[in-house]
C-alpha cells in the first residue's frame, strides 16, 4: 500500500511539473534581440575610379575601404554597424553610427597609430526611417587627406553603393552634404526581395 502511495505521489510530481514546463515554454517571449541584416557587397559608382584610388592609397597604407553596412536598427535612435576593412592587415574595424531623431548626422574620429593615419567618418540617416544612409569616411595623415570612400545605402537594397578617390583620383568632398549632391542619381534600386 505505501509503494503505491508513494507511486502515486511521484506520477502526480512529474505530471505536475510537465505541465508547468509546457505552460512556461509556451508563454516565454521571443528573442528581442534580432541582429540587422548586412549589406556585405557594393554597387561601384565609378569602378576605375575606384580600383585606381584603392590601389593608389595602398601604397601609402591608408585604404580604409568599406566592407559592410548594416540595415538601420531603430530604438532610442537609429544606429547603423559599418565596418571598414583596415589596411594591410585584412582585419576589420566595427563602427556604430548613431543618429538621434532630431539629428540625423554623427561624425567621428579613429587614430591608427601603425599607419600613422586619422579615419574621420561622417554619417547621416534620412528622416523617413534612415531609409537612405549615407557615410563619407576620410582618411588624413599629417593633416592632407590621402583617400575618400563615399557610401550610399538604402534600406530595401541588396548592395550599398560606393565611390572613392585618391590624390589626383577622383574628388575629394568637403562634406558630407557636398557628397551627397553630386551622387544625387544614385537612387534605390528597390530589389531587396532578390538578394541572395
Amino acid at each position: 500500500m505505501l509503494f503505491q502511495n508513494n507511486t502515486k505521489k511521484l506520477l502526480k510530481f512529474v505530471a505536475f511539473n510537465t505541465l508547468l514546463l509546457v505552460m512556461a515554454t509556451s508563454c516565454s517571449k521571443a528573442p528581442s534581440g534580432v541582429r540587422a541584416k548586412v549589406k556585405d557587397q557594393a554597387n561601384v559608382i565609378a569602378p576605375t575610379q575606384t580600383s585606381q584610388a584603392t590601389q593608389q592609397a595602398a601604397a601609402q597604407s591608408a585604404n580604409y575601404t568599406i566592407a559592410t553596412i548594416s540595415e538601420p536598427e531603430i530604438g532610442n535612435d537609429y544606429a547603423v554597424n559599418v565596418e571598414l576593412q583596415i589596411p594591410n592587415t585584412g582585419e576589420y574595424l566595427p563602427i556604430t553610427t548613431r543618429h538621434s531623431f532630431n539629428s540625423q548626422f554623427s561624425q567621428g574620429t579613429y587614430n591608427d597609430t601603425k599607419n600613422n593615419v586619422q579615419v574621420l567618418i561622417q554619417a547621416s540617416c534620412s528622416t523617413d526611417n534612415c531609409s537612405k544612409y549615407i557615410l563619407l569616411v576620410t582618411v588624413y595623415r599629417n593633416s592632407q587627406a590621402l583617400f575618400q570612400t563615399f557610401a550610399i545605402s538604402y534600406a530595401n537594397d541588396c548592395k550599398f553603393n560606393v565611390v572613392a578617390s585618391s590624390g589626383v583620383i577622383g574628388s575629394f568632398y568637403s562634406s558630407l552634404n557636398v557628397a551627397e549632391n553630386a551622387h544625387m542619381n544614385v537612387g534605390p534600386r528597390n530589389d531587396l526581395n532578390q538578394c541572395q
